[in-house]
């Protein structure tokens, strides 16, 4: 990209199984490859789901990926990937989570908060994570939040993210891409999103990419639960 005249370049983080998706179509693209050949530049990227099967399918192709670079002899550490799918230990240390413990943590970073209101009652069903949140927000923010705080899972990968984007030559331009339509990158965007402007500061832009629901879509993905979304 140097060769072209750029300065900056963008680093993607993938949210649920569209945001997985994407990534993994960027990092097929035979344009990433022709551009990680030239200059010296890298790429840093992050996926997280709460399902395996797309993250699985991230790493397949990341490796398969790496395999070709060395086959052209471009260097490996052009390209980074933290790929991780999230869970929780038992359901009754999550809701112990949400309804004792997070507002501390809030509190801890200086959020102002009037009346907290849990928002993940213990009597919501759990479904089988396999296929994700299934829809519901409220469960991937409880995820998200008690391995970012409480197990330390994922402020470790944001932190790794954060050292492999800002060790680029070029400027760093972070790339945010989530589902609206599912339960999962919608759930955990906007946490996510407040916790890597605390890991990169105040210098670094950080863009969101949102896909909204098509007419594909399945009819719970779509309708009030999408434009609340939104307005989330």
């Amino acid at each position: 990209m140097s060769n072209r005249g750029y300065s900056s370049i963008i680093h993607m983080v993938g949210l649920g199984g569209a945001g997985t998706n994407i990534v993994e179509h960027f990092m097929k693209d035979e344009k990433t490859l022709e551009m990680l050949d030239q200059g010296s530049t890298r790429l840093s990227m992050m996926a997280m789901d709460i399902a395996d099967p797309d993250i699985k399918s991230l790493d397949e192709t990341y490796n398969k990926i790496l395999d070709q670079m060395r086959r052209k002899g471009v260097p490996q550490d052009r390209l980074s990937l933290i790929a991780r799918s999230v869970k929780f230990p038992s359901a009754e240390a999550m809701f112990d989570f949400v309804q004792n413990k997070f507002e501390e943590h809030l509190r801890n970073e200086g959020i102002q908060i009037d009346e907290y209101n849990p928002w993940l009652p213990s009597t919501v069903a759990i479904p089988p994570l396999a296929g994700g949140a299934g829809r519901r927000r409220s469960l991937a923010k409880a995820i998200y939040n008690l391995n970012y705080y409480q197990l330390g899972i994922i402020k470790s990968f944001t932190n790794m993210f954060k050292d492999n984007a800002l060790s680029s030559i070029s400027s760093p331009i972070i790339l945010l891409v989530f589902g609206l339509g599912g339960g999962t990158g919608s759930g955990m965007a906007l946490d996510f999103a407040r916790h890597l402007r605390q890991a990169v500061g105040s210098g670094v832009p950080i863009m969101a990419l949102c896909v909204l629901p098509c007419p594909g879509d399945d009819p719970p993905a779509k309708g009030y639960s999408a434009f609340n979304g939104i307005n989330e």
